[in-house]
């Protein structure tokens, strides 16, 4: 499947697309300018993401980049799911030639973006509102 494939997979078919309400912690991220939203629910026991939910409108990129976190955080730590959130910024933040990190292998398709700068906010919005309600609450 070629990145493109799987961005528009992802943004049709958003994997974890829910009803974050039902969820203990709740984040909100919304761009006023573009319309983009993105709401997450996440559950953490232990310190640990043990179920996420998203409910995402708005343009291809911020749903497929919030369905693609999802798969990412899903069963990982706290720190794990904040480490991977600075490193996708940081890398999408990076000059052009740089490389991806492997890391994050599974949302390289985003590296493009890099060429298209003013697009890289459409693909955090899905992760600040994961930092937003991770902020929420103690495990």
């Amino acid at each position: 499947m070629s990145d493109q494939e799987l961005l528009l997979k992802h943004a049709r078919h958003p994997s974890h697309a829910g009803d974050p309400s039902l969820h203990s912690r709740v984040g909100t991220c919304r761009n006023p300018l573009c319309g983009d939203m993105v709401d997450v629910g996440v559950t953490v026991i232990d310190g640990v993401i043990k179920s996420i939910d998203i409910r995402a409108s708005g343009c291809g990129i911020s749903t497929a980049s919030a369905s693609l976190m999802t798969e990412v955080v899903d069963g990982r730590s706290l720190e794990d799911a904040l480490s991977s959130l600075e490193l996708f910024n940081s890398s999408l933040l990076a000059p052009v030639s740089a490389g991806w990190p492997e890391q994050i292998a599974l949302l390289k398709p985003f590296q493009r973006l890099r060429e298209s700068p003013t697009r890289v906010p459409c693909a955090l919005i899905g992760w600040f509102a994961l930092k937003d309600a991770l902020a929420k609450g103690e495990s």
